[in-house]
């Protein structure tokens, strides 16, 4: 069985200034939900390093925590800086904390 995934997000900043937060574990999922994290979250380069932006006024900032196995990977990010793959897995995650 693969390693669980655990996921924190913090959404912060936007127009309403209203923060939004989700925490997922793959572990605690039902299946399907467990491979798609699975699969959103082996998508995206953790490796890269975004440099600090200047927040831009009115848009989202983002940290996010992602332990797999015995790896931790921790990214904060304007949301100019989000690639395809962490866009897609930021909105799996806002997604599922409001269901």
């Amino acid at each position: 069985m693969a390693e669980p995934w655990q996921i924190r997000l913090e959404r912060s900043g936007g127009f309403a200034g209203i923060t939004v937060n989700a925490e997922v574990d793959s572990a605690k999922l039902q299946p399907a939900e467990a491979a798609e994290l699975e699969r959103l979250a082996s998508a995206v380069d953790f490796s890269g390093s975004a440099a600090d932006a200047e927040p831009r006024p009115d848009s989202f900032q983002y940290h996010l925590v992602a332990r797999h196995g015995p790896d931790q990977h921790e990214l904060r990010l304007g949301e100019a800086q989000l690639d395809p793959a962490l866009k897609e897995l930021v909105g799996w995650l806002i997604q599922h904390s409001r269901s």
